[in-house]
């Protein structure tokens, strides 16, 4: 083998070069080996230290991970004991990497320094032996997981799938990056491996921008255990766990047969990377509706979930029932969106938008379970701003449960009442302010409509025109009562939005109006009362 204290290959990227160059003068670099392009588009670089400390330092450089997120160029780090142990037990990527005409940069005194040509018969016979042992402690591993669980043991079952998946991260550690995380911190380890397998982050919902939603919810087994109470984890979640434990596994096997191909000279593309399953969207309005979405509020995901009409003063328009998912969509976005995309489609078509970021239904499945499941469907999707968006972890089993029923029918009863109370007891023919009243009294009569509808979801605080469009969605027959609304006025819901807050306005409803409002709320009365016994609500 030809020494090469030089680094002997012309690089597109000369900034990678210059990197190289400066490493190999300040750290104890002692040879770098060179694969060009493979199919997949990925330039790979492998770097030997002498030194554990000098490996992790350079891991860390800034540069490397840009290499990998700008250029497209792997620089696997390592050092020289670690590298002749894993060359000794057939791990694959030093296998792979190591290889004598791979190398282009080496210290004068390592001629002899790896004799990595033996065989192929011989390198998949170590690499063999490199999967089996992982296969071996993960059947142990799970046959343990699964017996603590037939035996009513969740605790020890959680306790056995972090064990579980800590052995899975250790084997993609292994596969893609070549070497074994230092890390602790399961979180930490997740998040480092998605520029290397960007798949993982369609498989967890993210709690903030340094944790996952289900790996915090099996780390609160430790505190089960160590408090022996199994409040502190949520056994709904089991299949979720049990479900993102076998994509990693399934990732590793995918791997295992990747990299058996490459060390027979053969490069497939990795095929884990899921495609985005949206919807071609065909309707000129619908898509002029997302485009307008897309451009002010950048969602994760768009659902449509329904679609409508509605009338108003003779025109009928189309209705589209949409569901965002991301961050910061609030009331005040979602009345600027409605008002736009009403504007760039001329008024032909209006929307009803329920907004939510992924980690508040995730954390809220015990209201939403019943209603997003159903919604956020790959043919309800028509829009998705990236592949990689992790599905939400449902649970299983799930019962919907109605706790607080009681709390706002009793609410609404009495605020009911006092709006009958007033009108029976006007002195002076004073007629001001009963729409301030009535208005809450319909607001909160179609929210608890939704709450038992919908199977315990309650929206955030929508406008009139979207509370009751979603109240006809969940059950068509209450339209029959809309007739009544014009009879008030034309702008009956901006009636009632602005019966909710402070105005200037003065007003002053003459008798017939107060009658239709009176039997808007009897009507309303109606159906809630019928939700309530159709879903053996009475009483609970």
């Amino acid at each position: 083998m030809e020494t090469k204290n030089k680094i002997t290959i012309a690089l597109q990227n000369p900034k990678i070069k210059d990197h190289l160059e400066q490493a190999c003068m300040n750290y104890t670099v002692l040879q770098i080996y060179y694969h060009p392009k493979d199919p997949s588009g990925f330039e790979t670089f492998y770097i030997i230290t002498h030194t554990d400390k000098d490996a992790e330092k350079l891991r860390e450089k800034d540069w490397v991970a840009i290499a990998l997120s700008e250029a497209k160029i792997r620089i696997y780090v390592s050092y020289v004991s670690r590298v002749q142990y894993q060359l000794r037990k057939g791990y694959p990527l030093v296998t792979y990497y190591c290889h004598p005409i791979l190398l282009v940069y080496s210290k004068d005194d390592l001629k002899d320094f790896f004799k990595n040509n033996i065989s192929e018969s011989k390198i998949l016979k170590k690499y063999r032996s490199f999967q089996e042992l992982f296969f071996h402690d993960h059947d142990i591993l799970i046959s343990e997981a699964k017996r603590f669980y037939q035996l009513h043991t969740p605790i020890s079952a959680y306790l056995t799938y972090i064990k579980l998946i800590e052995h899975d991260l250790d084997y993609l550690e292994y596969v893609f990056t070549g070497t074994r995380s230092n890390h602790e911190n399961l979180h930490i380890r997740l998040k480092n491996l998605l520029p290397y397998i960007p798949v993982l982050q369609k498989l967890m919902v993210k709690k903030n921008g340094h944790t996952y939603y289900l790996i915090s919810k099996l780390e609160s087994a430790v505190e089960a255990a160590e408090s022996c109470d199994e409040m502190f984890i949520r056994t709904e979640l089991y299949s979720a766990i049990q479900n993102l434990e076998l994509q990693l596994y399934q990732i590793i096997e995918l791997r295992f047969e990747e990299l058996k191909g490459m060390l027979k000279s053969v490069r497939p593309a990795l095929s884990t990377v899921a495609s985005a399953s949206e919807m071609p969207i065909e309707d000129k309005n619908l898509k002029i509706t997302v485009e307008t979405i897309r451009k002010m509020a950048d969602p994760e995901e768009i659902f449509l979930f329904h679609k409508g009409s509605t009338c108003e003063n003779k025109v009928r328009t189309t209705l589209y029932y949409l569901l965002l998912i991301g961050e910061g969509i609030g009331n005040a976005k979602i009345l600027q969106l409605q008002d736009a995309v009403e504007k760039k489609t001329n008024h032909a078509v209006k929307v009803v938008i329920l907004s939510h970021s992924r980690i508040s239904v995730q954390e809220n499945l015990f209201n939403y379970q019943h209603l997003m499941r159903s919604v956020m469907t790959g043919q309800n999707r028509i829009y998705s701003s990236d592949s990689m968006h992790p599905e939400i972890h449902w649970e299983e089993p799930y019962t919907v449960e109605y706790g607080d029923m009681d709390l706002y029918y009793n609410a609404l009863q009495g605020y009911i009442a006092q709006y009958f109370s007033m009108r029976t007891n006007i002195e002076n023919d004073n007629r001001h302010g009963f729409i301030s009243v009535f208005a809450n009294c319909f607001m909160r009569a179609m929210r608890i409509f939704l709450y038992g509808a919908l199977h315990s979801y309650m929206p955030h605080h929508l406008s009139a025109f979207s509370s009751w469009k979603l109240c006809v969605f969940a059950e068509p027959s209450i339209e029959k009562i809309e007739f009544l609304f014009s009879k008030i006025n034309s702008n009956f819901y901006r009636t009632i939005d602005n019966g909710l807050k402070f105005t200037d306005n003065i007003d002053h409803y003459a008798e017939e109006k107060l009658l239709i409002m009176d039997e808007i709320l009897h009507s309303m009365m109606d159906v809630i009362r019928n939700k309530i016994e159709e879903k053996g609500l009475q009483n609970k």
